[in-house]
């Protein structure tokens, strides 16, 4: 992350500064760009925006996954409805789980105890504010939610409506080269 960001910033890596908020979301002082990076098994996911935060998340589709619990306690009714109707159901339940913790990661606050009140299952979704229990500074009232499945991987980006937004997806086998063309 520090040679995207340094390459980005034109300045050295290690004399970038990134600090992380109370909940743990790292950020750059003054930000300069605002970043979120996220990996599963053998695929990275690096969001950039020169704008306004975003959140991202890449997860491996485990086919034998139980998934049917974990629906039942974090995910909306609807989100539930749409999960168990579905032709594939465990697909069904990675991407809804992107989309959350992408959309959860953009407002800078991280996974919370009500997951089960955030429901991002329709193309516009209202979420009340009183639902999100953590303070957060960077509400807004527009979030956009870009999901795309990749192998056997969903990918899932956050971002408001004022945000220019890139998503980078690297496989492990090309980390390398990608790296070598930031220098």
């Amino acid at each position: 992350m520090r040679l995207i960001l340094s390459k980005r910033l034109n300045c050295i890596p290690n004399e970038l500064q990134i600090l992380k908020n109370q909940y743990e979301k790292p950020y750059i002082e003054g930000n300069p760009v605002f970043f979120n990076i996220s990996h599963s098994k053998q695929i990275l996911a690096v969001g950039l925006s020169d704008k306004n935060s975003l959140g991202v998340d890449v997860e491996i589709i485990k086919n034998t996954f139980d998934y049917k619990n974990i629906a039942e306690r974090f995910f909306h009714k609807e989100e539930q409805t749409i999960i168990n109707g579905s032709l594939k159901p465990i697909e069904t339940f990675f991407l809804q789980w992107t989309k959350k913790e992408a959309f959860l990661k953009a407002l800078g606050i991280g996974i919370i105890d009500n997951l089960e009140d955030i429901n991002l299952s329709k193309p516009v979704n209202h979420i009340m504010y009183n639902s999100l229990e953590k303070e957060t500074d960077n509400i807004f009232t527009t979030y956009h939610i870009y999901s795309k499945k990749i192998d056997n991987y969903y990918v899932s980006l956050a971002f408001d409506d004022k945000t220019e937004s890139g998503l980078s997806i690297i496989k492990s086998n090309d980390i390398q080269s990608f790296l070598m063309s930031l220098k």
